[in-house]
């Protein structure tokens, strides 16, 4: 009886301490998957932050393309006035060089004529020598 008393004893200790490093191991395991944890959530707020940085450049790249366009824009209406006012520009530099013209040829008539052997007529005023009927 007293082997049985001895032997229900031991297995008592043997089933206490499986039970005490059982408890061990999950408060052990506990504190894995809780540090996990932490590490987890750290790695989910990097992202987040990564997640929130990416969208403001997304959204400064979308202002600065939308900036980019409205100033093309007005530099191409800058440009096709100022295309248009050479085009004038050169219009009336081309009248000019006409009427200068034809002003020199009207005072050349004046002129002796051992200074021009080009003979000029006052009858013909619709066309100049210059193409154009500028006159």
């Amino acid at each position: 009886m007293l082997q049985d008393i001895a032997n229900r004893s031991f297995l008592k200790s043997h089933a206490l301490y499986k039970t005490i490093d059982n408890r061990k191991i999950m408060e052990e395991q506990k504190a894995m998957i809780a540090k996990r944890l932490d590490e987890s959530l750290a790695a989910h707020n990097k992202l987040y932050e990564a997640n929130q940085q990416h969208h403001l450049e997304i959204c400064d790249m979308k202002r600065q393309i939308k900036n980019l366009k409205e100033e093309r824009s007005k530099l191409q209406e800058e440009n096709s006035k100022l295309q248009k006012q050479l085009q004038t520009f050169q219009a009336c530099k081309y009248s000019i060089f006409c009427l200068d013209f034809a002003l020199s040829n009207q005072l050349l008539r004046y002129l002796p004529i051992r200074f021009s052997r080009r003979t000029y007529s006052t009858s013909s005023r619709s066309s100049s020598s210059c193409g154009c009927d500028c006159f």
